[in-house]
């Protein structure tokens, strides 16, 4: 059956927040997660960039500039590895084992040899420290396995990655880094600008960003040696708000518990825009329904969905440019096009 013609449109079990008190926290918690840090996080990063030896898209340009990125505006400790792509896999494997510390990973993949990475990865999942696994491959985020790290990834489970240099997720990735030169930004950030610049860059896969562990915030990326005094967190934001910004937004569908008049929708939409931080005062509800749970249908910014956490009672939509266009203009009248002659 198709997404039209669901097999359990009937499912009366559906998983509901209690109230919008509940999505609210959703929200709050989603806010906290994706601004940076105002104080500096980590003593200490290290970056392990894998690649194959098989370098059928060139690839090692633009790994000499990310590196070079994360060495001298980081500050961070930076290693390069080629997979060896003309022997056995056990070979490869064995090679990989010994230099593993973190990792990044792009490039192709030969045929004929292959590398469990599913296997390897155990080696940092379980490191006495925050580890984010950037994945350029096709099918990336089936990654997102594990509760314990963080994941960017090019490509969802069932999408291949794209096959061209310069439109690649790691040459627009690579792009980004080095416009932000060192400015304090969490993945979940990281992830918003790839994907409200995916049309421009003309990325050919969609992003993938998975806060693997809950009750942590997004990572937070920026020099090693830059201090706060002296410079302000609205300074030092500068440089990620001047990349850009547009209208791009998320349109999201909300479950809530119970049937809802129109004076309680009105008081909720209130709500929604009083009592969460400033920073995510652009959530607007665009519409709602009554049905077996009162239905919401929200516009959140990019960031703020980017780190909301997993919950059946919320389903994305569509990427939106603009409000409700109609639901201003329809207020008043009877029957959806009005009243006909």
């Amino acid at each position: 059956m198709s997404s039209l013609h669901p097999l359990n449109a009937l499912n009366f079990d559906d998983a509901q927040y209690e109230g919008i008190d509940d999505f609210g926290a959703t929200l709050t918690k989603a806010a906290q997660a994706f601004l940076p840090t105002n104080t500096k996080r980590y003593g200490n990063a290290a970056v392990l960039f894998l690649s194959w030896t098989y370098d059928d898209m060139g690839i090692q340009g633009v790994q000499e500039r990310l590196l070079n990125v994360f060495k001298n505006k980081y500050h961070f400790s930076t290693e390069k590895f080629a997979i060896p792509g003309d022997g056995t896999s056990r070979e490869a494997e064995n090679a990989l084992i010994r230099t593993l510390l973190d990792f990044l990973a792009t490039g192709a993949q030969n045929s004929e040899v292959f590398v469990d990475w599913m296997e390897h990865r155990t080696y940092t999942d379980h490191a006495q420290a925050d580890t984010l696994y950037i994945l350029d491959c096709c099918y990336a985020s089936v990654a997102a396995i594990e509760d314990n790290n963080e994941l960017l990834a090019a490509s969802g489970r069932e999408s291949t990655a794209g096959s061209e240099l310069t439109t690649s997720f790691c040459s627009v990735f690579t792009n980004c880094m080095e416009a932000l030169a060192g400015c304090p930004i969490t993945v979940a950030q990281i992830h918003a600008h790839l994907l409200r610049f995916a049309h421009e860059n003309r990325l050919q896969a969609t992003p993938v960003h998975a806060t693997l562990s809950r009750n942590r915030p997004s990572i937070t990326l920026q020099a090693l040696n830059q201090e706060n005094t002296g410079t302000s967190f609205e300074e030092r934001m500068q440089p990620y708000q001047a990349m850009g910004d547009s209208p791009l937004r998320v349109l999201i569908k909300v479950k809530i518990q119970g049937a809802a008049t129109r004076p309680k929708i009105a008081e909720w939409t209130r709500w929604l825009t009083t009592n969460l931080p400033s920073n995510v005062a652009e959530i607007s509800v665009e519409a709602a329904f009554e049905g077996n749970s009162t239905l919401l249908f929200v516009t959140v910014p990019l960031e703020l969905w980017s780190s909301m956490e997993e919950n059946e009672a919320c389903t994305f939509i569509d990427f939106v440019q603009s409000e409700n266009i109609v639901k201003e203009g329809l207020t008043g009248q009877s029957g959806f096009f009005g009243e006909q002659d």
